[in-house]
């Protein structure tokens, strides 16, 4: 009997290790989905193919596929990384960056900190053109507009950053971003520099607005924004609107989980080890006597999450739509919207008894400003100031 088990697990390991080969070689048949059968490509062996191992790669990865053993292997690696190097991946091409004081950063956005100088001064300059002439057309229309410029973690936590990622300064970071600020400010287009009011924010309370965990302000920071936001809106509508509070009572174990999205991207066994108490924020709406909940227009990236759970926790918005990027519709922040058509998406309808049109761009992206409504704004005005017909140049009337 236990010859018998010896054997046959002995036989199962065999396969295990041997399968692969054998199909690697032999070249099994397979059937495509829609039902045409194919030959699957043989594998040729040859000494030459030993001796340049280009065999032993070939044979490691239809193992490490046969077997389901990749995911594991991966998520060990990183492991080990962390453990021994204070690295998350091996892959220098990772997202997720390990920063100094178990910071997580985005590479993307690590990225776009150290690109010194005017580096897309052409398309920064376009986009507060546009954005200019956006403002103009909707204060014909009685309807204000806000910039907002959230800031992201790289510039807010250059301490963070390892010495590895650092460039030599060769003048200021934040070159682009003051230039940006500044032409619009001359131009006259209200904003919020949300890298300066957080930054300032979080020196004075001792307080972080970026989870260590996320890439996005996190539940304070977009508190502090949201009240910024309502504060500003209410100079700007000449209406009396509700307002907002932000406080901090006590602390929370982990961060809130939207502020955790770069610790599910670290593929680590035990990535629990990098979390961090939290400030455990309540959220407060105060309505003065005669103030009125705003109808908000918002189009921005992935940071007006956080924003809109806050406005919906002060309960301090009649009405809330986010074109995120200018790509879907949202009502609220559990809403994953419905893709929209630019070249037919109703501006009309969508600016309809809107108290404020709010559009948010990050500091890294500055150009993308307005991801493109803008344009297809003003193009919808002309199109109404100088309707086009079908009707030929040189066509004549019936009967003439």
């Amino acid at each position: 009997m236990r010859v018998s088990v010896q054997r046959l697990v002995a036989f199962i390991i065999g396969g295990v290790f041997f399968l692969p080969i054998i199909t690697m070689l032999i070249g099994l048949k397979s059937i495509e989905l829609s039902g045409v059968t194919t030959a699957h490509e043989e594998k040729t062996f040859s000494v030459r193919d030993l001796l340049n191992q280009s065999f032993q790669s070939s044979f490691e990865k239809e193992f490490i596929h046969k077997t389901g053993l990749h995911g594991y292997l991966i998520k060990s690696d990183n492991q080990l990384n962390y453990l021994v190097f204070h690295q998350l991946s091996s892959n220098p091409k990772s997202n997720v960056i390990l920063g100094n004081d178990r910071e997580l950063l985005e590479r993307t956005y690590l990225r776009a900190n150290v690109q010194l100088g005017r580096v897309l001064q052409k398309r920064q300059e376009k986009a507060v053109s546009r954005l200019v002439e956006l403002h103009r057309a909707l204060q014909e229309r009685d309807i204000p507009m806000l910039v907002l410029v959230s800031p992201n973690k790289a510039a807010m936590q250059q301490e963070a950053i390892p010495s590895r990622y650092r460039l030599r300064p060769v003048g200021s970071h934040f070159e682009n971003l003051n230039l940006f600020v500044k032409s619009l400010t001359e131009k006259g287009v209200p904003l919020i520099n949300g890298y300066e009011h957080l930054k300032r924010f979080s020196t004075e309370q001792g307080r972080p607005v970026f989870a260590n965990t996320g890439t996005h302000w996190n539940q304070l920071g977009g508190c502090v924004i949201a009240a910024e936001v309502f504060r500003h809106a209410t100079a700007l509508t000449r209406v009396i609107l509700p307002e907002i509070s932000c406080t901090i009572e006590g602390e929370r174990t982990r961060p809130a989980f939207p502020d955790t999205d770069l610790l599910h991207m670290t593929n680590l066994w035990w990535p629990e080890a990098l979390l961090k108490p939290a400030p455990l924020v309540v959220t407060r709406g105060h309505f003065p006597e005669g103030s009125k909940k705003p109808r908000l227009l918002i189009i921005g990236s992935s940071f007006m999450w956080e924003f809109l759970r806050q406005v919906e926790a002060a309960k301090v918005a009649k009405q809330t739509e986010f074109l995120y990027y200018f790509q879907r519709r949202s009502e609220s922040s559990a809403d994953p919207g419905n893709p929209l058509k630019r070249a037919t998406f109703d501006f009309d309808a969508a600016l309809k008894e809107k108290t404020l049109v709010l559009i948010e761009i990050n500091q890294s992206a500055l150009g993308k400003a307005s991801f493109g409504f803008a344009e297809h704004f003003l193009l919808h005005v002309s199109n109404q100031k100088f309707p086009t017909t079908n009707k030929k140049p040189n066509e004549k009337k019936a009967g003439s």
